[in-house]
């Protein structure tokens, strides 16, 4: 049994109290890779100015291969941190990795909700949602789909998923 658990989702804010919510019900660590970097960078803007883009993913490197050294720990991060092949290697070696599947209706609805798109902004969002969403339903272990789910509903969603995963 894998002693961590990775929960990837679209949208930042809800994805963060949802995590909050099952490592709370599992008795695990919350780890956010990006808050961690924030903290240990301070400003991770100005450190990326400075330093270029290839310190930032380093440091992101660095950090992925330390939190995926922790144990019982639940660990969620910016998609974009992930989708490096390395980073996806050692977290699939070290969590059960649990994607949180928007449905592209309630992607559009949340994604209006945070930001403010023109519309050729929107359709560049979408198209990239949906290969996301291809890429993160193959690498993941579990895909919960989120649609009409309120956060207790899901948490609890995501508890079975993974006793259903382990029996």
């Amino acid at each position: 049994m894998k002693s961590n658990i990775t929960l990837l989702m679209p949208l930042k804010a809800y994805k963060k109290k949802l995590a909050k919510q099952i490592s709370d019900k599992l008795e695990m660590i919350y780890v956010d890779i990006n808050e961690l970097l924030e903290f240990e960078l301070l400003d991770v803007d100005r450190a990326s100015k400075v330093a270029g883009k290839e310190y930032i993913e380093l440091q992101e490197n660095k950090a992925v291969r330390r939190v995926a050294s922790y144990n019982n720990s639940l660990i969620t991060m910016d998609l974009g941190t992930l989708l490096k092949d390395d980073n996806i290697k050692l977290l699939k070696e070290s969590s059960l990795i649990i994607y949180l599947k928007l449905q592209e209706k309630d992607y559009i609805k949340l994604i209006k909700k945070e930001y403010d798109f023109t519309s050729f902004d929107a359709e560049l969002q979408l198209s990239v949602f949906k290969k996301r969403n291809e890429h993160l339903s193959k690498i993941s272990d579990i895909v919960v789909e989120c649609s009409n789910a309120n956060k207790r509903d899901l948490s609890n969603e995501v508890l079975v998923s993974i006793n259903n995963y382990y029996n």
